[in-house]
């Protein structure tokens, strides 16, 4: 019968003999010492052959040739500035013309439009003013628009100047600060803030 105090081990030729358990544990615990997972015992750490083969105090693990590929609701910075300047040129083309298909499409369901007058709408209420409004804008100009990203958020403030012709004839132009905050979701950059202050209007 085996002692508790010995433990069985093969050797390469797959017979088996007793080995004491304490030399088994010696050799186990070195061969962690050697790999760092554990602080060796006294009489290891005197062992020249165990930290022979360890890493500097100071050793930082070097990075996975294939890193984790990125999360794809997270837009690069400059991508990400790229597409929403394209999407504030459009969205000022499409304000001037009426195109209420693709402004929908660009702002998201939750979306809320505080006016320069103080009026708040959501989407609905957005493209309805749009639709109702009795007359067409003759231009809409972006100025000094900055762009800041966040992750997965995204700003945008600086002012416009637009000149609106009602059906009289009369010509109204207004200017204002705009901020607007658009959120990266299903691939694609969307608004869904907007806040206006105005500057000055002239008739």
């Amino acid at each position: 019968m085996t002692s508790r105090r010995f433990i069985r081990r093969p050797f390469g030729s797959g017979q088996f003999h007793n080995i004491p358990g304490n030399i088994i544990r010696h050799r186990e615990r070195k061969n962690k010492a050697r790999r760092g997972i554990i602080m060796p015992r006294a009489h290891i750490r005197n062992d020249p052959t165990v930290f022979a083969t360890l890493p500097p105090a100071n050793y930082a693990p070097s990075p996975p040739e294939d890193r984790p590929a990125k999360r794809k609701d997270i837009a690069p910075m400059d991508a990400a500035r790229t597409e929403i300047e394209a999407l504030e040129r459009d969205r000022a083309a499409a304000i001037a013309v009426g195109d209420l298909d693709r402004l929908a499409a660009m702002v998201t369901d939750d979306y809320h439009h505080v006016d320069a007058d103080g009026c708040v709408r959501d989407k609905a209420g957005y493209l309805a003013a749009i639709r109702s409004a009795a007359g067409r804008y003759l231009d809409y100009k972006l100025r000094d628009n900055r762009i800041e990203v966040s992750g997965t958020v995204a700003w945008v403030h600086g002012s416009f100047d637009n000149r609106f012709e009602a059906a009289d004839r009369s010509v109204r132009r207004k200017l204002a600060r705009h901020m607007r905050l658009y959120r990266f979701e299903n691939g694609g950059w969307r608004n869904f803030y907007h806040q206006g202050t105005l500057i000055a209007a002239a008739e």
